[in-house]
């Protein structure tokens, strides 16, 4: 069966099902790719390195992720889509098992590396198997949809892996990821048909890509605004406990908030796209998660005025509540916002611009954990939200710039 005689029997269909499993499989990206920035101190203590240091293992495994996005997608198009996504999601469940195990940084840096290749395939992947099931006026809204399943993770990964790394030590989480991954590889191949794949990319389609004047510079929206905020973001975690002194529950209920906040970001994405559209809706997104690293920057400022609030807070706690709330809000409704801006510029081009913004998302990760680490070995944590904001300005101009090829070309 072809790929478009499936779309138009699902189509039909409603495929809500698959839909549902494809957020699942987002949400166990989101949960492998956030593990290690939730239990970040405790990996530090357990292997006796500095927080920078451990900080390896984020960048690494972005690399890793970043380079092996658009490789998935030259070389795995004649592959049934349901085949990739399970075999991608067993990818998962041995690895974490395998990290759960290990006593050695070197050895789990490596494994770690090339566990999170999954991640580089599903999420991508899980977009363009969406795009072969739903009618084009519906692509923009489907894929903020199965996002949605980044956002639940948001909600859970880093505060629970915080806890429980806490209390049961750094291996729970990994094997706990496992048995999910587990879980959520039955439902793929119960859920996503049969026979559906994607049109072969060529070496022309990589080519058009790059000629577009609309789909570089969001792809580069991507690459920057995520180096911003992962200069910041990969080291949330000791931040919170180390700048600021909260207990690891507090932070867990800190990450909780910012992770809720996420989930109704994303919510919001799905509704208001196709009203405002999505190229408007990025840049507000940007323009938002800017605003909340000043909050970010406000915290610090008021930790070193000190005091208390009302007489029962300290000053720190309301700026830093709002940062978190802002940023949530919009930093996964944005990356859900993209990757329909990416569809919608070129359809016949998605499979490889999706492919490539996955990319760009986890260079700009790379980018962005060393800056970080830089910074705190060099000047302190109170430096992150001030740099991450000049990126995050860079992000904005690039956004506007899109927008405005946009309005020109009509595309």
């Amino acid at each position: 069966m072809t790929s478009a005689s499936n779309a138009n029997s699902t189509t039909n269909a409603a495929p809500i099902f698959v839909i549902a499993a494809l957020t699942a499989a987002n949400f166990i990206v989101g949960l492998s790719v956030l593990l290690v920035p939730g239990m970040l101190t405790s990996l530090a203590s357990a292997f006796s390195v500095s927080i920078p240091v451990a900080g390896q293992l984020i960048t690494a495994g972005s690399v890793v992720m970043g380079l092996g996005a658009p490789l998935a997608a030259a070389f795995t198009s004649h592959i049934d889509r349901r085949k990739l996504l399970v075999a991608s999601t067993a990818l998962f469940v041995v690895g974490h098992l395998v990290c759960a195990v290990l006593s050695d940084f070197t050895a789990l840096l490596i494994v770690r590396s090339i566990t999170v290749l999954a991640a580089a395939i599903i999420t991508p992947q899980a977009a363009a198997t969406i795009g072969l099931l739903v009618p084009a006026e519906r692509r923009g809204a489907a894929i903020a949809s199965i996002f949605v399943g980044w956002s639940l993770a948001s909600v859970l990964a880093m505060p629970a892996t915080n806890l429980i790394a806490v209390q049961f030590g750094w291996r729970a989480p990994f094997v706990i990821a496992s048995v999910l991954s587990l879980l959520v590889m039955f439902w793929i191949a119960r859920a996503v048909p049969k026979g559906l794949v994607v049109p072969r990319l060529s070496v022309q389609a990589w080519i058009d890509v790059a000629k577009h004047p609309v789909l570089i510079p969001v792809l580069a929206v991507t690459l920057v605004s995520f180096a911003a905020q992962f200069s910041l973001f990969s080291f949330t975690v000791p931040m919170l406990e180390k700048a600021f002194g909260l207990s690891p529950l507090l932070v867990a209920g800190f990450l909780t908030f910012y992770g809720l906040a996420g989930v109704a970001g994303n919510s919001l994405a799905v509704r208001w796209i196709p009203k405002i559209g999505a190229n408007r809706f990025v840049t507000f997104c940007l323009i938002t998660i800017a605003i909340s690293l000043l909050f970010w920057a406000l915290a610090f400022y008021s930790l070193d005025v000190g005091g208390l609030v009302f007489g029962f807070a300290p000053m720190f706690v309301f700026p830093l509540g709002l940062a978190l709330l802002v940023w949530g809000a919009a930093g996964f409704a944005c990356n859900s916002a993209q990757q329909g801006r990416l569809m919608a510029a070129a359809p016949s081009l998605a499979s490889a611009s999706i492919a490539l913004n996955t990319s760009c998302l986890y260079v700009g990760q790379a980018i962005g954990t060393p800056i970080g680490a830089f910074l705190i070995v060099q000047y302190g944590y109170a430096a992150l939200p001030w740099v991450a904001l000049v990126f995050m300005t860079l992000a904005i101009g690039i956004s506007l710039l899109a927008s405005r090829r946009v309005n020109r070309t009509g595309r």
